[in-house]
């Protein structure tokens, strides 16, 4: 008699015990999953800032080098004949394009390289050079097909992700602006990496 009741108690002791780890390993998950989402969010949202931050970084870099005497001189008076100036303000436009991309932009550890794409369009947002081939994309609408370019041209300089040769590149525009007025448009981008977020930026 007392066998089964230490057995009887036994069992209801294990049954309790059991329970009770069911439950605390139950909450303990639970805990650890709400945890982990909640630093999971707190970590994309410090990402999407510094990508947000890259963008307006890549943005001051793009305007800096569109304001310097060596990006205006590309649009000094050009010869009288339309050919010969069509020719020479492509010749200039590569050799500064081709200067640039060779260059690394310093903007921050992700920009310290090389840009996967460095191009100027004219007043109107027409291709005039890109870099590595001087042919490559010359007298594409880029005013159309880029938002970003067209704001550049309104005297706005913008960053932007936009699609280019099968890349996702986080690309900034910027007016060329002389005396007389808006005579272009340089452009920079730099392939997304490490798993970049591909977000919308804000105007």
């Amino acid at each position: 008699m007392k066998i089964k009741i230490i057995l009887t108690n036994l069992i209801v002791v294990l049954l309790i015990g059991f329970a009770s780890h069911v439950y605390l390993k139950s909450t303990l998950k639970s805990n650890i999953y709400r945890a982990n989402e909640k630093s999971l969010q707190s970590d994309r949202k410090i990402f999407k800032d510094l990508f947000m931050l890259r963008g307006y970084q890549l943005m001051a870099e793009v305007q800096r080098k569109a304001s310097t005497p060596e990006t205006r001189k590309v649009f000094d008076p050009l010869p009288p004949d339309e050919k010969e100036a069509e020719k020479q303000l492509r010749v200039r436009s590569f050799i500064l394009v081709d200067k640039y991309a060779s260059e690394e932009l310093k903007v921050d550890p992700l920009f310290g390289r090389k840009p996967e794409l460095v191009a100027i369009t004219n007043p109107k947002g027409i291709l005039i050079a890109r870099d590595t081939d001087a042919n490559s994309n010359v007298g594409e609408k880029w005013g159309e097909k880029y938002d970003l370019v067209k704001f550049a041209l309104n005297r706005r300089a913008k960053w932007d992700v936009i699609e280019y040769n099968g890349m996702n590149l986080q690309t900034a525009a910027s007016p060329i602006i002389r005396d007389e007025g808006i005579v272009g448009c340089l452009l920079v981008g730099f392939e997304l990496g490490l798993g970049g977020l591909v977000s919308e930026p804000e105007d």
